[in-house]
């Protein structure tokens, strides 16, 4: 932002922030997540994805299956698809 400051453009930059800082707390939920699973040691019956910058958690059983397109792949998901545009290794 650039001196003298307009009323409308700081409204917008906290307004991004905020959003930021959300999808950051989101994240930080999903590797917590990942982490406590990694550390039992247990057999995941989850495959975490990474989809539109975010990392979802997906049940293996509820994966009806997954379609290789190109450089992304579709993993179609109890009657919705999730694009996952990373290599699955």
């Amino acid at each position: 932002m650039l001196k003298p400051i307009s009323l409308d453009d700081l409204k917008h930059a906290v307004s991004k922030a905020q959003k930021r800082n959300h999808q950051l707390n989101d994240i930080i939920k999903q590797l917590e997540e990942m982490r406590t699973i990694l550390t039992q040691h247990q057999t995941s019956t989850k495959l975490f994805l990474p989809t539109n910058n975010v990392w979802k958690s997906i049940d293996i059983v509820n994966i009806s299956y997954i379609e290789a397109k190109a450089s992304y792949c579709l993993v179609i998901v109890e009657n919705s698809e999730l694009m996952v545009s990373k290599p699955l290794k």
